[in-house]
This record gives structure tokens, C-alpha cells and sequence, in this order.
């Protein structure tokens, strides 16, 4: 994901409301942000309204914006469990 990608306005029924990133031993999820944004209406269920990253799964962001994360604001990155932008379950 780069430039001026958007994701927002998603609603994920388990965990990661705008991106999901999954990997297990050989079949590995890789998402790159650069420059783009990450912001306001993105809501999971459980975990990680914004980003979800679990197992094996890789997350890199070298620029760019995860914003909108205070569910108090209401309207913005939300999840019911943790991780209102970013969860990391499992980390390597």
C-alpha cells in the first residue's frame, strides 16, 4: 500500500477492521505501508481495529498514518477487544 492509498470505513467481524495480516511457517502475510493512511471508521469485533498482524504475519510501515485510534472520539479505528489501530497477537 502506498501514495495516497486510503483504507477506511471497513468492519471486520472477527479481528483487523481495515487490514488482516495472517502467516503460518510457509505461507507468510506480508503488508507494506508507505505513505498512505490507515484512519478513522475501521472497526473489528475482537482485535485490531485498524491492523491485525498474528503468527508469522509481517507488518512494515515506513511512512504513512494509522490514525483516528481513541474510541473514545467515537466514529474512528475501534475494536472491542485490544488494539483499537494496531494488534500484534503473537509476535515472533
Amino acid at each position: 500500500m502506498e501514495g495516497s492509498a486510503s483504507v477506511r470505513d471497513n468492519t471486520g467481524n472477527g479481528d483487523g477492521g481495515g487490514v488482516f495480516v495472517i502467516g503460518a511457517l510457509s505461507d507468510r502475510g506480508i503488508f507494506n505501508m508507505q505513505g498512505s493512511t490507515i484512519t478513522n471508521g475501521n472497526n473489528a469485533n475482537s482485535f485490531g481495529g485498524g491492523v491485525y498482524v498474528e503468527g508469522d504475519g509481517t507488518f512494515t510501515k515506513t511512512s504513512g498514518t494509522i490514525s483516528g485510534s481513541d474510541v473514545a472520539l467515537g466514529g474512528r479505528n475501534t475494536a472491542t477487544g485490544q488494539g483499537r489501530a494496531l494488534y500484534w497477537g503473537n509476535p515472533p
